[in-house]
């Protein structure tokens, strides 16, 4: 099991972290708007967040982008 869920959509790209792992990290160190989250996932500007989604890589967390 991936510890993200990857959500593309077009010039949004959503996150969902998916382990206990992911959302302690993510609480930790992104910033984030109440208005971005939907559900278990947030949601941001497709540029911004593929940058976030590098870091994440780097850090050795696994992303399931459904391909």
């Amino acid at each position: 099991m991936a510890d993200f869920e990857v959500t593309f959509g077009g010039s949004v790209l959503g996150l969902c972290p998916t382990s206990g792992e992911a959302q302690e990290w993510v609480e930790e160190n992104v910033e984030i708007e109440p208005w971005q989250w939907m559900g278990g996932a947030f949601y941001g500007d497709s540029r911004i967040m593929e940058g976030l989604v590098s870091v994440l890589i780097e850090e050795g967390f696994t992303l399931n982008t459904g391909d």
